[in-house]
């Protein structure tokens, strides 16, 4: 199987979308321990510390995807004028 490398980084666009909504279900289960612990335990300071990392790692996909997209946009104009210009 031979895919193109658009296809191939739109597929990889596609991967990291679906790498965060894993992310957003792991910073569920936080909130649900900062919900169900008391705030002076050891479960409840974890469920801090995991929020803020997936935090974290959700906003850096999210750029990452953005950025990806934006490359994929521009390559599909270049190329659609290169075709244009092809035919002129």
């Amino acid at each position: 199987m031979s895919r193109s490398y658009k296809a191939i980084a739109e597929t990889g666009v596609q991967d990291l979308y679906e790498v965060t909504c894993a992310l957003e279900s792991v910073r569920a289960i936080f909130k649900l321990m900062l919900d169900t612990f008391r705030e002076d335990s050891t479960p409840h300071a974890f469920a801090q510390r995991g929020t803020l990392e997936i935090n974290d790692w959700i906003t850096k996909v999210y750029q990452w995807c953005e950025c990806m997209e934006n490359e994929l946009d521009d390559a599909n104009e270049g190329a659609a004028v290169a075709i244009t210009l092809g035919q002129a």
